[in-house]
């Protein structure tokens, strides 16, 4: 145990130097970033950076500088012009390089992918640019990112010196300069002004910090040349134009469109004023031609809804009719029975329902999800016949569809007022006619009639079965269980078209109670299952013009 010890010590000793030396050859790192800048007569810039770029160990073709063309002023771009006029060694002798302008900015590739390179080089890169100096109203100056902040390995030393024109008093200038992370107002570096250059100087910098300056100096020693504006879709006359008309839709939605809903709804969308039902009868509305309507068109009336409660009622309203049976098995299983044999008249909507629910036999079994087409068919048949019976002008559905994705739109783009004006005016939008409004009245007087505590039934109870007629009624007004309760304790038969082998004594709270377990039925069968500015003022480090970053290849 004590060799393997000693061996493992000794590896470890041997070894982990070694692996250390080894990293930090590999590490990568610029030892002297030295930058010169001359301000020139007519407003250009000429720039020479000197990088002393250290590969280490590594392995690589050269390096790659990104310089950015974009300079930004009061919130507005300009697009500087930057012309490479050489890259060379600290000895003058050139180096290959690929030069890539994009819209934004320009990359230089030094080097060669046929030849590797180690150790330390150094890279002169010199280029020129136009639309660098900014010009205020009380002086003129030159705000540039030296390095940039976008180099992966630290910067050892930088350096800047920047000359001006010939015959300039160098006492006039004055400069400022920043170091960090882009946005950092730290001032980790020294500035002076020598005989005819201001030079600025920092130490060490990390990866992603930069070094940038600002000089300034009296106006008209250099000649004003600006770039030109960053040319983008929306400062040219088609972006204007767009910006324009999404300005005004957005006013119209946001403004416009919540104040129209309600002004619209008081404008068209109440129901005409008609005197109120005050009687009570069990007659139901009328079309103007004198036919009486059926459970489900007088629920959609009085609600302007066709939902589960009309399916319920049309299906219980036929089956007192004649057309079907209703059959309630022990198993709690329930069928619906073509019957035989009636002569009794049918609605266009009411006969296409019963060829739709017994297209496959004589016998339908009521399961999750198997009338739900059966039911979306009679619901926009009994739409269409409130519409062109003239009891109203537009179809609900449709205005509640229409304000519902208005809704949603609302929500989806925050509009807060709009989705309030909607949940509120909008879905009460439908109207009914005249005649709509006042055959309404007639609808309530028989829901009131249905609702009524008046007990005095016994003989309408023996004249053929008042409680059976006004069932379905009662089934669309939602009131079912009040209309029995009216019954209970007179003696009704059990109607031959309901069969359940679950009731031990008949009456008419049992009867509704065995109708509700039916309705349930009936809605799962409805329903498909599972549904669904000047650097000297607030400058900082990557401001100005330049910047940009690089590193090796």
């Amino acid at each position: 145990m004590k060799r393997i010890a000693i061996f493992a010590l000794l590896f470890i000793s041997i070894i982990l130097p070694q692996t250390l030396h080894a990293q930090e050859i590999t590490t990568e790192q610029i030892l002297d970033y030295s930058t010169t800048d001359v301000i020139n007569m007519d407003g250009t810039v000429a720039v020479k950076e000197s990088i002393q770029y250290d590969f280490g160990n590594a392995q690589r073709h050269g390096i790659y500088r990104t310089i950015p063309l974009i300079k930004s002023d009061n919130g507005k771009e300009y697009r500087m012009n930057l012309q490479i006029n050489s890259i060379t060694d600290e000895k003058g002798l050139p180096y290959r390089y690929e030069v890539t302008e994009g819209r934004r900015s320009i990359e230089v590739k030094v080097g060669d992918a046929k030849s590797t390179v180690t150790g330390v080089h150094t890279y002169v890169i010199s280029y020129e640019v136009s639309g660098a100096i900014g010009y205020f109203t009380d002086h003129d100056e030159l705000y540039w990112n030296a390095t940039g902040n976008q180099w992966m390995a630290p910067i050892r030393h930088t350096s800047v010196q920047v000359f001006f024109p010939p015959n300039f008093d160098i006492v006039k200038a004055n400069a400022a300069c920043y170091t960090g992370i882009i946005g950092s107002t730290s001032s980790n570096c020294t500035t002076k002004q020598t005989g005819e250059s201001t030079q600025i100087e920092t130490g060490e910098l990390a990866p992603n910090e930069g070094l940038t300056f600002v000089v300034g100096f009296p106006k008209n020693v250099v000649a004003v040349l600006t770039p030109a504006p960053v040319k983008t879709f929306l400062n040219q006359p088609q972006g204007i134009v767009f910006v324009s008309v999404v300005g005004l839709l957005g006013f119209v939605w946001y403004v416009i469109f919540p104040l129209w809903i309600p002004i619209k709804w008081y404008r068209s969308g109440r129901d005409p004023k008609v005197p109120k039902g005050v009687r009570v009868s069990y007659d139901p509305p009328k079309t103007k031609r004198g036919r009486k309507l059926a459970p489900a068109e007088t629920g959609g009336l009085i609600d302007e809804r066709v939902d589960m409660k009309e399916f319920v009622a049309t299906i219980v309203d036929l089956a007192r009719r004649g057309h079907l049976t209703i059959e309630e098995k022990q198993n709690k299983e329930v069928y619906l029975v073509k019957a035989k044999g009636s002569k009794d008249e049918m609605l266009e909507y009411e006969a296409l329902l019963l060829s739709e629910l017994f297209k496959e036999g004589h016998s339908v079994k009521l399961e999750a999800g198997s009338l739900v087409d059966v039911v979306l068919h009679m619901k926009d048949r009994v739409y269409d016949n409130l519409v062109s019976s003239g009891f109203f002008p537009t179809n609900p559905l449709v205005l509640r569809t229409i304000f519902g994705v208005i809704a949603g739109l609302a929500i989806v783009s925050l509009n807060v007022p709009l989705l309030i004006m909607t949940l509120i005016f909008g879905f009460s939008m439908s109207k009914r006619t005249l005649w709509g409004a006042e055959q309404n009245e007639v609808a309530r007087s028989l829901k009131t009639f249905i609702t009524s505590q008046e007990r005095q039934l016994t003989f309408q109870a023996k004249e053929k079965m008042l409680f059976e007629k006004l069932l379905p009624y009662a089934i669309a007004f939602g009131v079912e269980k009040v209309w029995a309760r009216r019954f209970e304790g007179i003696d009704i038969p059990q109607p031959e078209w309901y069969k359940s082998s679950r009731m031990d004594t008949f009456n008419s709270i049992v009867f509704v109670s065995a109708l509700h377990r039916t309705s349930t039925h009936l809605a799962s069968a409805a329903v498909a299952p599972g549904s669904g500015s000047s650097g000297f003022s607030g400058g900082s480090s990557g401001g100005g013009g330049g910047g940009g970053g690089g590193g090796s290849w």
